[in-house]
């Protein structure tokens, strides 16, 4: 499979997991009370948005390729 220039959505989602997964993790252990808990959890959901917000503007950029 050949890689596409905008096919970094993996690197992208680890970059903002490791970044803002541990304040994200704050969040979510304050919320549920159980501070180790959430900052276990919290690294997973920041790697999980951003690799869904990175598919979506790789998505986007596929698509404006697309149409010229």
């Amino acid at each position: 499979m050949k890689k596409e220039k905008n096919d970094n959505h993996l690197a992208i989602g680890i970059i903002l997991g490791s970044s803002f997964g541990v304040s994200l993790g704050f969040v979510i252990g304050s919320l549920i009370d159980n501070l180790p808990i959430g900052l276990a959890m919290g690294p997973a959901f920041g790697m999980l948005l951003g690799i869904i917000i990175a598919s979506l503007i790789a998505k986007s950029k596929q698509d404006e390729k697309d149409e010229v």
